[in-house]
């Protein structure tokens, strides 16, 4: 994932994902398609009333390796909130809508999460989520994992998790670094 932020209130996002998926064994990898987006602030967190944001993305289904082309470009979105609970502690949720580029049916996402501050450096996070569609049965997960900060603009984050639900993947695992390129 790329982001530039225009300001402290907009910022563009490119994204894409290394995949690598063994369904009925037969083991594909490859490159997801490439999503372009944005993340706007809506209103600033206030006493009880979280911080408000909206995320708006399209995902372009020819612009990915052979095997995860999907046949229709694939709009998302959601709003995104997010409570500071203490000054180690936050707790987020995220209610929105996505396509998968399959079909053309809108599948409802949400996210129920919280995030601990072991110190500067070091975080935990744990997260609920989960899809729902009129024509599957719900997919619900469940995450966890740290964060590490090794410069002020170097993060690297690890997670696992598991499926709740029948039609859930068992398990998954992920791995991110990211770079903050600063103008500064």
């Amino acid at each position: 994932m790329i982001k530039y932020g225009v300001n402290k209130n907009l910022e563009f996002r490119v994204g894409a994902a290394f995949n690598s998926e063994t369904v009925y064994h037969e083991r594909n990898s490859g490159i997801s398609p490439v999503t372009f987006g944005f993340k706007a602030k809506l209103m600033e967190e206030r006493k009880f009333m979280p911080a408000i944001a909206f995320l708006g993305q399209l995902t372009l289904n020819r612009l990915a390796s052979k095997h995860f082309k999907t046949p229709n470009t694939a709009p998302s979105f959601r709003l995104l909130f997010n409570h500071t609970l203490s000054d180690k502690v936050n707790l987020g949720y995220n209610l929105g809508a996505e396509w998968n580029g399959v079909t053309p049916d809108v599948t409802g996402v949400y996210t129920v999460s919280t995030s601990y501050s072991f110190d500067e450096k070091l975080g935990m996070f744990a997260e609920f989520y989960g899809y729902l569609n009129n024509f599957e049965k719900a997919d619900h997960r469940f995450d966890a994992g740290f964060t590490y900060l090794i410069s002020d603009n170097f993060q690297i984050d690890t997670s696992a998790g598991i499926g709740i639900s029948k039609i859930s993947p068992d398990y998954f695992v992920s791995a991110g670094v990211s770079y903050r390129c600063s103008t500064k």
